[in-house]
This record gives structure tokens, C-alpha cells and sequence, in this order.
């Protein structure tokens, strides 16, 4: 049976129904819920706020410039730069899964993000998920000085919806454990082909396990 190879090789963590057939027993999650990524506190936006006033401050010389040149790099700073800083968020406990996401008008963003706004919710129940994959994709590079990070991805098939695409940012193993137990708890199979969770029970470096070739050169 191709399932029971795929789970022996660590690339599908199967749900509730194809645990039962292949006598499985279920994965236990140590927390009620996981987020990944979270909420900035309202201070914290105010604060990086007078941050991009002092710089502009600084970058038109506390008022040597014209009044437009230091209102267009303040505009420019809080409503490109600082928005950019903020990321949308998720969070999953045993019955939902919860998705946060901010605009991404910088205006707008900057209003959800100090609360003024109400940022855009999306409850989707467990149940809904007909499958799920965790991917990690490498960001194509052709010079040593290229150090933005690369993605690790939960691909999330709805039922009458488009693939959900989520973020897992900076993801340990208990965490992408749990995540996982929670999905196959409500009969969601989850194929890792990568075999992301055993590299990360193995405590790999996802980056040194992908860039088997820059790794050499660093």
C-alpha cells in the first residue's frame, strides 16, 4: 500500500480514518493551540511610529529642509516602510483554524495595525481541510550575498475554496508537531515529502539541508 510507505518514510502524517486502517496510533499535541507569527501590541506600533518621525527628522535635518521634502519621507516612512515591518499571523488549537490578515495598503494596514481598523478574520473549521502539505520552497540564488530567507509553506486544501497558503515562519519541531496533530486528529492527512518534521526532530538546519551547494562555498 502506497500510504503505509509514505508514512514509514516520514512523508504522510495520515488522518483519524487512514489510521484506523493502518492500526496507527494518534499523534498528541502538548498545547491547546499554536500560533504562528502574532499580534503587535498597539505600543509597539506607536513606538516604531515616532521611530520613522525621528529618522525623517533626521534625514531633512530637523527642519534644514523644506516642510514637503520632510513630509514625503514621513509619508514614505509610515505608510511603505513601517507597514512592511508587521506581518499577518495564524493561529490553530484543536476544533479551528484562525487566519489573520492585514491589508496590504499601507494606509489601511497602519489603521489595523493601531486598531483602528479591524483587520480581516477568517475562521475555518478543521473539519473543511481535506488535505494538508508542508513545503518548503528555496528563493533562487545566484550571488553568496543573497540572505533572505526562504519559505516553509502549509498548503491547505479547502473544501469549495482555493489553496490556502500559510506561512510557517521560523517553525520548531514541537510546534509543527503539534500543527500536525491537530489536523490529522480531525482526519486531515498531511504529506511532508520534504520530510520537514523528522529533519527538525533531528534538530537539521532546514538551509544547510536545502543549500547542500552554497553551504560548501560559506
Amino acid at each position: 500500500m502506497k500510504e503505509a510507505q509514505l508514512v514509514q518514510q516520514h512523508q504522510l502524517y495520515p488522518g483519524s480514518q487512514m489510521r484506523k486502517q493502518l492500526d496507527l496510533t494518534a499523534l498528541t499535541p502538548s498545547n491547546n493551540d499554536e500560533k504562528v507569527g502574532k499580534k503587535p501590541k498597539v505600543l509597539n506600533v506607536i513606538f516604531s511610529i515616532l521611530i520613522v518621525v525621528l529618522v525623517s527628522l533626521f534625514l531633512t535635518g530637523f527642519g534644514y529642509q523644506l516642510w514637503w521634502v520632510f513630509a514625503l519621507v514621513l509619508i514614505l516612512g509610515l505608510f511603505i516602510t513601517l507597514p512592511v515591518c508587521f506581518s499577518s499571523f495564524w493561529e490553530i488549537n484543536q476544533q479551528q483554524l484562525i487566519i489573520t490578515t492585514y491589508s496590504e495598503n499601507g494606509i489601511k494596514k497602519l489603521g489595523q495595525l493601531l486598531g483602528i481598523v479591524k483587520a480581516e478574520k477568517q475562521v475555518i473549521d478543521l473539519s473543511q481541510i481535506r488535505d494538508a502539505r508542508i513545503k518548503y520552497e528555496k528563493i533562487p540564488r545566484v550571488s553568496l550575498f543573497n540572505f533572505n530567507p526562504d519559505h516553509l509553506y502549509l498548503l491547505l486544501a479547502i473544501d469549495h475554496e482555493d489553496q490556502i497558503k500559510l506561512d510557517l515562519n521560523n517553525v520548531n519541531y514541537v510546534k509543527l508537531n503539534n500543527i500536525i496533530a491537530f489536523l490529522t486528529n480531525k482526519n486531515v492527512n498531511v504529506y511532508d515529502e520534504q520530510m520537514i518534521l523528522q529533519l527538525l526532530a533531528e534538530h537539521k538546519n532546514l538551509f544547510k539541508h536545502f543549500h547542500k551547494k552554497w553551504v560548501t562555498v560559506y
